[in-house]
Formats: structure tokens, sequence, C-alpha cells
């Protein structure tokens, strides 16, 4: 859904005492899966996936996200769409560098020798290659005999300009902010946000994966809950994500001295934590007593 801007999930159902219930998940890849278009009433009538033959699911067995596309209704708007020209930027850095490297990192020059044979030429040019090829020869000075008339000029001769490594960061960079990815995870000290590693984790947990993942899981709580009388749903449980346990324990000692200042009840500080409701009437009544709400070992409770 971050790369390519919409995914396909499809539901494996079995049917018993007439009901239907879900056994599991598959990914499609979205490079091989497509929307059926059908007429302005109902736009998608179905789903095909294309790979080694050509497999139709019908709208109720795919669950379809996306991020709305102004140009194409069908299709998601991929993040990698706005910065195409950064990433073929990124990409002609890397090639430059490996052209580079490759080429024993020799300068870029021009050797005019008037009346030179080509058999001579080439002697020449394979000369300068062994003379100054390699890395044990970088930036070392040579002396070549060629008559008074020959002339060598330089087109990139300083090391820097022939680096593009502070390109490669720039569009790095460029790519990670635009799919919300702190430059402290990249080891990028020169576009640093926050003071320190942990804080960029905390972040690309709270701004993109959580936010990602809360709406994957609504699609499928819309798409399959129905299926369940007790309507099951899936929830994510941010107590088992490390990176978010700081922020999670600091709620709940807010909570806890709400709930002891009975400013709030036990099950209003349950219901903000994402826990069911206490059976205890007690539980919705205010109260100043302490110890309303306890943390015991690493489950948080109420």
């Amino acid at each position: 859904l971050i790369v390519t801007g919409e995914a396909y999930i499809q539901k494996l159902m079995l049917e018993a005492d007439g009901k239907k219930r879900i056994v599991g998940f598959v990914v499609l890849p979205a490079q091989f899966t497509n929307p059926i278009q059908g007429d302005p009433s109902k736009p998608v009538i179905g789903y095909e996936y294309i790979e080694n033959g050509r497999v139709v699911f019908s709208v109720d067995e795919v669950i379809y996200i996306n991020n709305p596309s102004i140009s194409d209704y069908l299709h998601g708007n991929s993040p990698g769409v706005s910065i195409a020209e950064v990433m073929d930027m990124q990409n002609a850095f890397i090639t430059w560098n490996k052209n580079v490297g490759m080429g024993g990192g020799l300068p870029s020059l021009v050797i005019q020798a008037p009346g030179i044979t080509p058999e001579d030429a080439q002697a020449l040019k394979d000369l300068w290659v062994n003379v100054n090829g390699g890395a044990n020869n970088a930036h070392k000075p040579s002396v070549m005999s060629g008559g008074e008339d020959m002339k060598v000029l330089n087109l990139n001769f300083k090391p820097n300009e022939a680096e593009w490594a502070k390109g490669i960061e720039m569009a790095t960079r460029l790519i990670a902010m635009r799919m919300g990815y702190p430059s402290e995870l990249l080891n990028d000290p020169s576009g640093k946000t926050y003071a320190n590693v942990t804080e960029a984790t905390k972040t690309l947990y709270r701004d993109v994966v959580l936010p990602t993942a809360n709406r994957i899981i609504a699609a499928i709580n819309r798409s399959c809950s129905r299926l369940y009388e007790d309507r099951l749903v899936l929830v994510i449980d941010k107590d088992k994500i490390d990176a978010m346990g700081e922020d999670r324990a600091l709620l709940i000692k807010r909570l806890s001295e709400a709930v002891n200042a009975g400013i709030m009840t036990a099950n209003e500080a349950r219901e903000q934590l994402g826990f069911p409701a206490h059976d205890d009437p007690k539980a919705s009544e205010l109260s100043s007593k302490p110890d309303t709400i306890q943390s015991v070992g690493n489950n948080q409770q109420i």
C-alpha cells in the first residue's frame, strides 16, 4: 500500500452449516491485479489476477484498499509517482559512481595529438589507463612524452566533481521523506529531525506504520465482521510494540491519575486504552481511590 498505492487481499473462505467463515488471507501482488470496470452505478464488478494465466475474483472475494487518485479512480496513487524524477536522479547518481569505480577512477580527458596513427592512439590510451587507473594510482601525477603538439584537456579532474555522493544523499533523503521514513534511521546526520534513533523509530510507527495498519485492519473488519454473529474484529495490540512502550506507559499513568482523582471512570480509561469494559459496576463509577488502574509486569491492566 505504501509503495504501490493500492493493496488487494483475497479472502479464503469455507462454508459450513450454511455459513461462510474466513480461514485465511492472501495478499495479491498489486502489479498483477486489476479491478474490472463496470458501469457508473457499480464502477468495480470484480478483480482479475494476471500472472501465468488469468484468474477472476468477485467483489466479495477481494478486499481492495487504495490511496485515491484524481486521474484514475480504478487504481491507487503511488507515492512513487510524485517522486519519479527523484528516483530517476538517484539511479543516475548510482550509475555514475558505478561507472567511475569500474573505470578505475580515471578522470574524463580528451587528448589531442595531431598526425597520430590509430595504433599510436590506442597505445597512448592503454598507457594512460595503466599509469593512472586503479585505486593505488588515484590522483597521482604522471608524465608522458607526446611531442610538442600534444594537448591534454581535463574535463573533470577534481575529485569532488567526479563524485556524486552528495547527490545520492539528497535523493535518498527526498525519497525517505516522501515515504515518511525519518532520516535518522538512514544514518543521515545532515537531515536529522529528532534527538535520537528511539524518537525517530517511535515517529515512524506513530505517523506511518500504525495509520497504514489501521487502514488495512479497518478494511478487513468492514468486510469480514458481518460474517460473524458476535461481530469479531481485529485490533492492534500496541502494548506489544517496543517502540511505543514509553508513550503507552505515559498514557496509562495519566489515565490512572485521572481515575484516582475522580475525573473519569475506570471503564472510560479502559476504552481509551482499547480494552473492553470491566463487568464490575464500580468500574463505571467515579472514584478517588488509588490503584484503580494497575500496571502489572509487562502487561498493563485496568
